[in-house]
C-alpha cells in the first residue's frame, strides 16, 4: 500500500505489526542462545555456549573458564540450566570438576540493549553465599536470510484502508534462534517502476517508500509485511483503463546492532492491479487474487452479460 508500504513492514505502504509493541520499539530480548562459534563471555572470563529453542523459555549449555580466576584454574567446566522470561534470566551453574577453589553458583539478571547482546545481573556462590555482579556479552548476531514468505490475509485490522494490500509473514534465519527483541528495518535504495502511473494522475509514481522499522516478537519469530495499493488507487487506475499494471519496489532489509544497521536480505515487492482483481507478491510468494473492481466496471459487465442483445 503506499505508505501502506511501511514495514508491519510493507510495501506500498508497509507496516510491521508485532504484538503489543509499537512500531519501531523493540520488546524484551527473548534468547540466551549463542550462535556457534560465538559464546557469551562474562567478567570472570567464563565462556558460555548456550542452546535455547525459539519461542521457549528454558535454556541450557556449558561454561568453561578461559583463564584462572579466584584460584579456580583455566579449562574447568560448569553445566548451565535456566530460563528466560520477558528478558529476565535465572540460571544455575553447576561445577563439574573436583577443584576445591571452584564452586557452583546461581545467577539472575536481564538481557537488554540494541542487539540483545548484553546481560547484566548478580551471581551467588553456592558454597559461601557471597553475591557479586556479573556482566556477559556476545557478538551482534545478523540473520543469514529470511524464510520463504507465507501469505496470511488481505488487509490488516490494525491498518486503516489496507483491504487491497496482501499481508505476508516471514522469519529471519536461522529461525531456530529467537530474534525477539530485535528491530528489522526496511529501506528502498533503488527506485522501482510504476506502470500504472500516467501524466495527470493525482497519485505520484509508486516507486519507493520511506524507511520504516518494526520489532520482532510476540506469538512468532517473524514479522508481517503489507504489500499493495490503497483501494481508491486501485479503483482510479481500473476506471481509467490502466489495468493491468503494476508497481515494483526493491526492498532491502536490515537487522539492528550497536554499530548500526546490518544488511541481510533484498526482496522484490510487486503490487498488481488487474481489471477485476488485485494481486501482490513478496519475493517468490504471490497472494491469491482478490476480486476487486469499480462499480462502473461491474455495471458495464452486468449489462453486457444480461442486457446486451444476444
Amino acid at each position: 500500500m503506499r505508505t501502506i508500504a511501511h514495514i508491519r513492514i510493507g510495501c506500498l505502504l508497509f507496516l510491521f505489526a508485532f504484538g503489543a509493541s509499537p512500531p519501531g520499539v523493540a520488546g524484551s530480548c527473548e534468547s540466551m542462545a549463542t550462535i556457534s562459534p560465538d559464546f557469551w563471555t562474562d567478567t570472570d572470563s567464563l565462556e558460555y555456549s548456550i542452546s535455547q529453542t525459539a519461542q521457549q523459555q528454558a535454556f541450557g549449555g556449558t561454561a568453561v573458564s578461559s583463564v584462572a580466576n579466584y584460584g579456580c584454574p583455566a579449562n574447568e567446566s560448569w553445566s548451565i540450566a535456566g530460563s528466560l522470561i520477558s528478558g529476565n534470566f535465572t540460571y544455575v551453574a553447576t561445577y563439574l570438576g573436583s577443584n576445591q577453589s571452584c564452586n557452583s553458583f546461581t545467577a539472575v539478571g536481564t538481557i537488554s540493549g540494541t542487539g540483545c547482546l548484553e546481560a547484566d545481573g548478580t551471581a551467588t556462590n553456592a558454597a559461601t553465599n557471597q553475591t557479586f555482579p556479573i556482566s556477559l556479552n556476545h557478538a551482534c548476531y545478523i540473520p543469514t536470510g529470511e524464510s520463504v514468505p507465507s501469505f496470511l490475509q488481505w488487509g490488516d485490522p490494525g491498518v486503516y484502508d489496507s483491504g487491497t494490500a496482501a499481508e505476508f509473514n516471514q522469519e529471519p534465519l536461522p529461525n531456530s534462534y529467537d530474534w525477539g527483541g530485535r528491530n528489522v528495518t526496511e529501506q528502498f535504495l533503488t527506485q522501482g517502476t510504476d506502470s500504472c502511473y500516467f501524466n495527470g494522475s493525482p497519485y505520484p509514481p509508486f516507486v519507493s517508500n520511506p524507511p520504516a522499522s518494526a520489532p520482532i516478537g510476540g506469538s512468532d519469530n517473524g514479522y508481517a509485511d503489507l504489500v499493495g495499493w490503497y483501494p481508491y488507487e486501485v479503483l482510479f487506475y481500473q476506471y481509467w483503463r490502466k489495468a493491468p499494471c503494476a508497481a515494483t519496489l526493491h526492498q532491502t532489509v536490515y537487522m539492528d546492532c550497536p554499530s548500526g544497521l546490518k544488511y541481510y536480505k533484498s526482496n522484490t515487492l510487486i503490487a498488481k492491479i488487474n481489471p477485476a482483481n488485485v494481486v501482490s507478491q513478496r519475493g517468490a510468494t504471490a497472494s491469491p487474487p482478490l476480486p476487486f473492481a469499480s462499480q462502473v466496471q461491474v455495471n458495464l459487465i452486468s449489462y453486457l452479460i444480461f442486457v446486451w442483445p444476444q
